[in-house]
Protein backbone atom coordinates (compact mmCIF):
# COMPACT_ATOMS: atom_id res chain seq x y z
CA UNK A 1 0.00 0.00 0.00
CA UNK A 2 1.00 3.34 -0.99
CA UNK A 3 1.91 5.92 1.89
CA UNK A 4 2.15 5.63 5.55
CA UNK A 5 0.17 3.55 7.93
CA UNK A 6 -0.83 4.66 11.13
CA UNK A 7 -2.25 3.12 14.66
CA UNK A 8 -4.83 4.93 15.94
CA UNK A 9 -5.88 4.02 19.59
CA UNK A 10 -7.74 7.30 20.67
CA UNK A 11 -9.67 9.97 19.04
CA UNK A 12 -8.44 8.89 15.88
CA UNK A 13 -10.12 5.63 15.92
CA UNK A 14 -13.21 7.92 14.80
CA UNK A 15 -13.76 7.83 10.61
CA UNK A 16 -15.62 11.91 11.27
CA UNK A 17 -13.09 13.20 13.15
CA UNK A 18 -10.18 12.00 10.77
CA UNK A 19 -12.03 13.35 7.77
CA UNK A 20 -12.86 16.84 9.20
CA UNK A 21 -9.47 17.12 10.07
CA UNK A 22 -7.66 15.45 6.78
CA UNK A 23 -10.81 15.84 4.28
CA UNK A 24 -10.48 12.30 3.81
CA UNK A 25 -10.94 8.52 5.30
CA UNK A 26 -8.27 6.07 5.02
CA UNK A 27 -9.10 2.26 4.69
CA UNK A 28 -8.26 0.63 8.63
CA UNK A 29 -8.13 -2.60 10.00
CA UNK A 30 -7.99 -4.10 13.54
CA UNK A 31 -4.11 -4.15 15.14
CA UNK A 32 -2.91 -4.85 18.09
CA UNK A 33 0.17 -2.88 19.37
CA UNK A 34 2.32 -5.02 21.60
CA UNK A 35 4.60 -3.84 24.66
CA UNK A 36 3.11 -1.06 25.01
CA UNK A 37 0.20 0.32 27.14
CA UNK A 38 -2.84 2.63 27.02
CA UNK A 39 -3.15 5.55 29.90
CA UNK A 40 -6.17 7.31 30.49
CA UNK A 41 -6.21 10.64 32.08
CA UNK A 42 -8.78 12.01 33.36
CA UNK A 43 -9.85 14.70 31.63
CA UNK A 44 -7.33 14.87 29.23
CA UNK A 45 -6.90 12.41 26.26
CA UNK A 46 -5.42 8.97 26.16
CA UNK A 47 -2.01 7.82 25.15
CA UNK A 48 0.56 5.27 24.73
CA UNK A 49 3.64 4.08 26.19
CA UNK A 50 6.02 1.29 26.08
CA UNK A 51 5.45 -1.33 28.70
CA UNK A 52 7.15 -4.79 28.45
CA UNK A 53 4.24 -7.40 27.90
CA UNK A 54 1.59 -4.64 27.58
CA UNK A 55 -1.31 -4.95 24.76
CA UNK A 56 -3.12 -1.86 22.81
CA UNK A 57 -6.27 -2.65 20.89
CA UNK A 58 -6.54 -0.15 17.94
CA UNK A 59 -6.99 0.08 14.39
CA UNK A 60 -4.31 0.48 11.22
CA UNK A 61 -4.96 3.26 9.09
CA UNK A 62 -3.33 2.66 5.61
CA UNK A 63 -2.10 5.16 2.79
CA UNK A 64 -1.91 8.41 4.88
CA UNK A 65 -0.37 11.27 2.62
CA UNK A 66 2.39 13.10 4.03
CA UNK A 67 -0.14 16.45 4.30
CA UNK A 68 -3.02 14.49 6.16
CA UNK A 69 0.22 13.08 8.44
CA UNK A 70 1.19 17.11 8.94
CA UNK A 71 -2.60 17.88 9.87
CA UNK A 72 -2.92 14.91 12.38
CA UNK A 73 0.47 16.03 13.84
CA UNK A 74 -0.96 19.34 14.51
CA UNK A 75 -4.19 18.22 15.72
CA UNK A 76 -1.99 15.30 18.42
CA UNK A 77 -0.08 18.86 19.29
CA UNK A 78 3.04 18.82 21.63
CA UNK A 79 1.97 15.58 23.98
CA UNK A 80 2.65 13.43 21.22
CA UNK A 81 5.22 11.87 19.34
CA UNK A 82 4.78 10.05 15.74
CA UNK A 83 7.14 7.09 16.37
CA UNK A 84 7.72 3.73 14.28
CA UNK A 85 6.26 0.86 16.01
CA UNK A 86 5.18 -2.28 14.64
CA UNK A 87 1.97 -3.69 14.90
CA UNK A 88 -0.08 -7.07 14.20
CA UNK A 89 -2.73 -7.24 12.08
CA UNK A 90 -4.83 -10.17 10.78
CA UNK A 91 -1.58 -11.87 12.06
CA UNK A 92 1.04 -10.29 10.50
CA UNK A 93 3.39 -7.98 11.44
CA UNK A 94 3.40 -4.56 9.90
CA UNK A 95 5.49 -1.30 10.25
CA UNK A 96 4.18 1.86 11.09
CA UNK A 97 3.86 4.70 12.96
CA UNK A 98 1.91 5.97 16.11
CA UNK A 99 1.42 8.66 18.37
CA UNK A 100 3.20 7.86 21.77
CA UNK A 101 2.98 10.24 24.72
CA UNK A 102 5.58 12.42 25.96
CA UNK A 103 4.15 12.45 29.47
Amino acid sequence: MVGTSLFAYGTLLSDDLVRRLTGRVFPRRPATLQDFERIECPGDYPYITPKPGGRVEGSLLDGLDAASLEKLDAYEGAGYLRTPVEVVASGVRVGCESYVGKR
